[in-house]
């Protein structure tokens, strides 16, 4: 079980790893992240990877949403950035393996986030009004 990231008061987000040994019941600490961030998404994959999705910083910038991907080598303690990155910056994404060969990203959150169809149309202010009450 990994507790990646967060945001601390004192802080602001975190750039924190730990992981938590269920045969010492202790929790210990990991490398950090290359970028501290809140309300990524991440998940392990294979035997040694833990990969973190987008999240963002304390900042109000839109900018400050990210798109970047990162993994962590459990073996090594190593983080790297991955080549490829999540098609739109987001945070609040849910990621999950699915198989072997395949993570799955869902949901997440724009800074600019707004309601859409399934078309992805936005929605007028009566639509939204109306999609709220089902």
């Amino acid at each position: 079980m990994y507790a990646v990231g967060g945001y601390n008061e004192k802080k602001g987000a975190l750039d924190s790893v730990e992981v938590f040994s269920f045969n010492t019941l202790e929790w210990k600490q990991l490398a950090p992240m290359n970028k501290a961030r809140i309300n990524s998404g991440s998940c392990t994959f294979g035997k040694n990877m833990l990969y973190v999705f987008g999240g963002r910083s304390t900042s109000p910038n839109a900018s400050d949403f990210y798109n970047s991907i990162e993994r962590l080598n459990t073996d090594l303690n190593l983080w790297s950035y991955v080549e490829v990155k999540l098609p739109t910056p987001l945070c609040n994404v849910f990621a999950f393996p699915v198989q072997q060969d395949y993570i799955i990203i869902m949901g997440g959150l724009t800074r600019n986030s707004s309601v859409t169809d399934s078309s992805g149309k936005e929605l007028t202010a009566e639509e939204k009004k109306e999609k709220a009450k089902e």
